[in-house]
Formats: structure tokens, sequence, C-alpha cells
């Protein structure tokens, strides 16, 4: 793929260039084996399940957007169980591409604005977390 942060690109669904998104937040999560916790003392103990022992979710809004490009957010976030996501790695200072994610619950809230010639337009508020699937080996889901 050719592009890069550098171009205004934070995020790609599929071969979907995304709008550029009000609220885009990244999270790494740490991974912990089942027998990580804290002890009857107290005493944490940390148990990474792998070496990169972390999982990304990413937490996107995008607010006040027009029907055209409503609809395309809400066609790239569509109703596929996984999708393959390139996004601007913060952490890394990098492109992460073609990492398989699912999106969590999807919300779209739509306000009606009247324009002064009398015709109503749909604006829309967008929101979803894409989680990350495999962290580990980003293998196809269902492998």
């Amino acid at each position: 793929m050719s592009w890069s942060h550098t171009d205004g690109t934070l995020l790609r669904i599929g071969n979907q260039a995304m709008p550029v998104p009000s609220k885009y937040d990244l999270t790494y999560q740490d991974l912990s084996a089942s027998d990580a916790g804290r002890n009857m003392d107290g005493k944490m103990f940390k148990s990474k399940i792998d070496p990169k022992g972390t999982a990304r979710t990413i937490d996107l809004e995008w607010k006040a957007k027009e029907q055209s490009e409503g609809e395309t957010i809400l066609s790239a976030l569509g109703t596929d169980e996984y999708m393959q996501v390139s996004f601007y790695d913060f952490f890394k200072g990098e492109v992460a591409q073609n990492i398989w994610m699912y999106a969590g619950d999807r919300k779209c809230s739509t306000h009606l604005i009247r324009k002064l010639n009398g015709t109503i337009n749909p604006i829309y508020t967008i929101t979803c977390t894409l989680i990350e699937v495999d962290p580990v080996n980003n293998s196809t889901p269902g492998e």
C-alpha cells in the first residue's frame, strides 16, 4: 500500500481510506496468562502471554458528518464479522498494515438540520471501537 501518515490518512478499512475521525484513541491492552494476578498478600504477579503481550483497540468517533461521508463510514464498518485494518500506530511511529480486527458496537446518531431554503439534511455522529483479533500471530480469523 502506498500511503502513510504524512498523506493525512490515519485509517483504512479494507481498501477504503476513512475520513479523518474527530476522536482516535489507540490503546494497548496487556494480555496476561491465566495465572497472573494478586496473591493473598496483595502482591501482583504479571505474566504476559507472549513477548508482544498486547492487543490494540482503537476508539473512533466521527462528528458532524454529512450524509455521503456518513454513509462511507457506515459502509466500511459494515456488517462483516472481521475486517483488515491499516492504521497509524502512534506508540510505534509507523503504519500497522492489514491487521485483523472486529468492530465492537457501532453507533450512529442522526441529527436533522433544516437549511434556510427549507431542505432537511441529516448530520451523523458515528462511534465504534475496533479490536485486534489475534495480536500474537495476526492470523486470519477462524484459523
